[in-house]
């Protein structure tokens, strides 16, 4: 799966703007600048991974959630232990998204008229 670092101008789109500090700002455009990367295309990764429950940006957002008591530690635990069901139940029905495009290919495999 890709992501489009650039806007399709085909599409509609929301702009998103939200305030920090002068010196927040200033460290954010040094790290853009070493790591060769814009503002748009930083917060469109940041995005992606975050809709797709990227595990990393997923850990991330919630260690930061528990380090700044963002969310009522009860609610931080249940939501843990629902994610590690759905981990479980997602790996005791094969449905990791290898093993689906294998079962694809075997359906073609067997299929080819489908």
């Amino acid at each position: 799966m890709s992501i489009e670092l650039k806007p399709d101008p085909r599409e509609e789109y929301k702009q998103l703007c939200f305030t920090c500090s002068n010196k927040s700002h200033a460290d954010l455009k040094i790290r853009l600048m070493y790591d060769n990367l814009s503002q748009g295309a930083l917060f469109r990764i940041l995005m992606h991974g975050y809709i797709q429950q990227d595990e990393n940006i997923m850990n991330f957002v919630e260690n930061f959630k528990e380090r700044y008591g963002i969310q009522k530690k009860n609610y931080i635990k249940k939501s843990k232990s629902l994610l590690a069901k759905g981990r479980q139940m997602t790996s005791d029905f094969a449905l990791e998204p290898d093993e689906l495009e294998n079962i694809f290919d075997l359906i073609a495999q067997e299929h080819p008229e489908l």
